[in-house]
């Protein structure tokens, strides 16, 4: 008996062994099976002075990448993504870096790791100056861009200090740069000079010409953040106006201008508003109400943005029914975004957050004021040159951000924005055209803005025309953790992330 008792506890022992085995083996199997592959490939396709653009070769099963750059001899995350594919920014120049980057999948909400990539090192370029090439049309360096900066954040801060203190604003200073820029081409002396302190903040016009022509350039080849930046004029040639030679041929070579020589009716008014609603892709379908036959020039310059999230928003990010409260107190009811920003940035007295476009090379700037500061207090404490120095000096650690959806339109009438920054000769009858016109005189009558933005959980559509009206006869003037929840008023931006210059600033106060 006791040996049938020993015989059967060995067999029941066996049985558990070879169970035990295969529950192993299986779980071993599943395991390998969810651990993403190595990833491979991984070079620095872009290397400016302040960022490095890195790609590699997909890994199997993976659900996400994380990027590693060695920071006080040890390799610290610097952002997680979904592509194959991550910009790092906010770095010195003339600097060696190292990166690697793993892959990930998950598992009942758990991250499973791949094996780290080979290591790269990246030497960041130095800043250079202006390169000038053949044509005259050269890439401009940092210095150039921050007097550019500092004249689109001067056009901003006297653009809100104008609004009223619960008005949603949005001023693209690019847009306005590239007409009065055309408008600076024809003028001379005291004319030229205060409309170059305004838009350049004094920069010499052929630097000038060169930084905006490669500006444009540069927007209008962007393959997966898409830009439309369009420039035309129409003279009236039922007013006798002719146009200089070299005026139109710098019109052609900096601003790849359309120029029209028309009689001005009632037609003129439907051809501008038509040019301007397909060059910003419907979103804004009218800029001037009717062209008065006595007028002599329309200058317009036109700019349309469409860019895509980089990081996608899950449906678990999305959430309903939160309240924003605006600057009159009230709750609203609107949609938040939320993510995980891997860096901050510190500005004034306020902190916000990054998010990039697909292609990275532009992004979305958020800023959120401390509390008791007002946007309007906020944004009049906004300089230039610093805004580009906070931005290219991210600080690197977690940011819970929280986004709301929204959307609106705006339009300003520039005359006394203009005035007040200095611009004033331009608008009078003492003005000097004369690079602009072969005879007679002319003058500013108005200068109109009007923009365009919706920010939701694709990305962001965005658009400006301005329109700069010309005139014979004389007007009367016009990681650490940083919690960033726009849940208030707030100020962004859509900034160029290779030069940190703001092509569109806006202020929400509320959210309708």
């Amino acid at each position: 008996m006791w040996k049938r008792i020993f015989v059967a506890m060995c067999m029941v022992a066996l049985a558990v062994s070879l169970s035990l085995s295969t529950w192993i083996l299986e779980g071993g199997e599943a395991a390998a099976s969810n651990r993403p592959a190595k990833v491979s490939g991984l070079t620095a396709k872009s290397v400016t002075v302040q960022s490095v653009t890195l790609k590699w070769k997909g890994a199997k099963s993976a659900k996400g990448y994380a990027v590693y750059m060695k920071e006080g001899g040890r390799f610290k995350i610097q952002k997680t993504v979904k592509k194959k594919k991550a910009k790092i920014t906010g770095l010195s120049g003339n600097t060696v870096y190292q990166f690697k980057v793993r892959a990930f999948a998950k598992k009942n909400g758990k991250k499973i790791w791949g094996r780290y990539s080979k290591m790269i090192s990246v030497k960041t370029k130095a800043a250079q100056g202006i390169d000038g090439g053949d044509d005259g049309t050269g890439d401009a360096d940092s210095g150039v861009y921050d007097h550019v900066s500092k004249a689109a954040v001067n056009i901003f801060c006297e653009g809100v200090s104008e609004a009223g203190d619960d008005e949603n604003v949005l001023i693209s200073p690019f847009s306005v740069v590239n007409a009065l820029g055309i408008v600076e081409n024809g003028a001379a002396g005291q004319t030229q000079d205060e409309i170059a302190a305004v838009i350049s903040d004094g920069m010499d016009l052929d630097s000038f010409n060169s930084c905006i022509s490669s500006m444009n350039d540069r927007m209008n080849a962007s393959d997966e953040a898409k830009w439309n930046v369009a420039n035309a004029l129409w003279a009236n040639e039922g007013m006798g106006v002719k146009l200089k030679a070299d005026f139109t041929d710098s019109l052609s070579r900096f601003y790849n201008a359309k120029v029209e020589n028309v009689l001005f009716d009632s037609s003129t008014a439907d051809a501008i508003n038509s040019w301007a609603d397909e060059q910003t892709d419907h979103m804004i379908p009218q800029i001037v109400d009717n062209v008065n036959p006595s007028d002599l020039i329309y200058i317009l310059n036109a700019v349309a943005f469409e860019g895509e999230w980089a990081d996608d928003y899950e449906d678990e990010d999305i959430e309903e029914d939160c309240v924003f409260t605006n600057s009159k107190g009230q709750t609203q009811n609107v949609t938040m975004l939320n993510s995980e920003e891997s860096g901050y940035m510190e500005y004034g007295k306020g902190v916000g957050f990054v998010r990039y476009y697909k292609g990275y090379d532009y992004c979305f700037v958020g800023l959120l004021p401390d509390e008791g500061v007002s946007v309007k207090d906020y944004a009049a404490s906004i300089e230039g040159s610093s805004f580009s120095e906070a931005f290219s000096s991210l600080r690197y650690g977690k940011a819970y951000v929280k986004l709301p959806e929204f959307s609106y339109d705006y339009s300003i009438l520039l005359n006394p924005v203009l005035n007040n920054l200095g611009m004033r000769k331009a608008f009078t009858s003492s003005a000097d055209y004369s690079n602009m016109l072969e005879d007679g005189e002319a003058m500013i009558s108005q200068v109109l803005h009007k923009t365009h933005i919706e920010v939701d959980r694709a990305g962001t559509r965005a658009s400006a025309v301005t329109s700069v009206t010309m005139t014979a006869s004389a007007l009367p003037m016009e990681e650490d953790i940083k919690y960033i929840y726009l849940d208030r008023p707030f100020v962004y931006a859509i900034v160029d992330a290779e030069t940190g210059y703001p092509v569109f600033l806006g202020t929400v106060n509320s959210i309708d």
